[in-house]
């Protein structure tokens, strides 16, 4: 009896260790993803300042022409 129970809680410290293993992997996972997604939005609305920056010199630049051709 006392060895079956030994036993048993030998095998639920090896359950115990291995919970705490895939934690410790899921955690660096997250934290990988995590970075991933921060530089990707950091990416994606660096892009969009750029584009609506150039939009709006494009807008100024096609009023300035259409001012000075069509003046008539």
């Amino acid at each position: 009896m006392n060895e079956e129970l030994h036993r048993s809680i030998g095998r639920l410290e090896g359950k115990i260790d291995h919970v705490l293993n895939n934690q410790s992997v899921f955690k660096e996972n997250f934290e990988r993803h995590d970075n991933r997604l921060r530089h990707l939005e950091s990416w994606h609305y660096k892009s969009l300042g750029v584009i609506a920056a150039i939009s709006f010199f494009f807008s100024l630049a096609w009023d300035w022409v259409k001012t000075s051709l069509f003046r008539q």
